[in-house]
């Protein structure tokens, strides 16, 4: 009797799996991004940021001076990055903002001084966001990357997701796969009005990519999001300058469940830029994540 009882409910199960649909599963993936940026309005962890970069030859830079042969990788570089993150969606808005405090190049402690993105973010007069932001830019500056950038923390490519802007995105179910055990929907995006992300410059950077769904509740377990050269300016023959100028620019984000704060969490991301004359891989992970109270007194 009671293995019958089992089979009915993994029959039941299996047969809700195959019926649902594609609008259902985006409308339960809307409802997890509204429920998980209202609870992480403000989201704290300690980043490890391992950054490679090879230069390749190019008879468009100097590189050919510092005997890089023309199409071929260069020597690598590698730093190490330690620093403090916070996740803030500010009072009345419905994106992330992502800020940095490098606080360790290559082992090399920079201050002794620690939790300056907590305070300037839990301020009793407010948030600080022009001072996070400051914080942020002098941060970047131990990128290994020479491209101008912002900083694009993990839970960026879940915007695409929320009720607001699904409406200028096309969403294509391609296919059913398993991360960890977990049956999920792998469902690619491609914006398709005024795109949400753009460069250091100003110019629009037209986003693609996909998620991996959980199609009972809507939680997103991965998501890879690309900005590519051909997205952004498809006349390439009219501007074929413009093609070694814009980067290639890709993230994918690994989430995970954290048992202290019951809830699925970015634990990496890696990132991928490329340009002209170089190619830089970052591998950055997520450890002590925990939840503020962005109005504690």
């Amino acid at each position: 009797m009671i293995r019958s009882t089992i089979g009915l409910v993994v029959a039941a199960l299996l047969l809700a799996f195959q019926a649902t649909t594609l609008e259902t599963v985006l409308a339960r993936a809307g409802e997890y991004v509204t429920a998980f940026r209202q609870r992480a309005a403000l989201l704290i962890a300690d980043e490890t940021n391992t950054q490679v970069r090879r230069p390749y030859g190019s008879s468009t830079n100097d590189l050919m001076s510092s005997g890089t042969p023309l199409g071929q990788m260069g020597t690598p570089t590698v730093r190490k990055l330690r620093s403090e993150l916070a996740l803030f969606v500010a009072l009345g808005t419905d994106d992330w903002q992502a800020f940095r405090d490098v606080v360790e190049v290559d082992g090399r402690p920079l201050r002794a001084e620690r939790d300056r993105l907590l305070r300037l973010l839990t301020d009793p007069q407010g948030p600080d966001v022009q001072a996070a932001r400051a914080l942020t830019a002098e941060s970047l500056r131990h990128d290994l990357s020479t491209m101008a950038h912002d900083l694009t923390g993990p839970t960026f490519p879940l915007v695409f997701l929320s009720a607001r802007h699904q409406q200028g995105v096309r969403f294509t179910k391609k296919g059913e796969r398993k991360a960890g055990g977990l049956p999920v929907w792998v469902v690619e995006f491609v914006e398709t009005t005024r795109p949400l992300a753009r460069m250091a410059d100003g110019t629009p950077q037209p986003s693609r990519g996909e998620f991996w769904i959980d199609p009972t509740n809507g939680r997103v377990v991965r998501s890879r999001l690309v900005f590519d050269t051909l997205d952004a300016i498809p006349d390439m023959k009219q501007h074929p300058e413009r093609y070694l100028d814009f980067p290639h620019v890709t993230f994918e984000v690994t989430y995970r469940m954290d048992q202290g704060l019951d809830m699925w969490v970015p634990i990496e991301l890696k990132e991928f830029y490329s340009r002209r004359a170089e190619a830089v891989t970052c591998t950055i992970t997520y450890s002590n994540l925990r939840l503020m109270d962005t109005a504690a007194k």
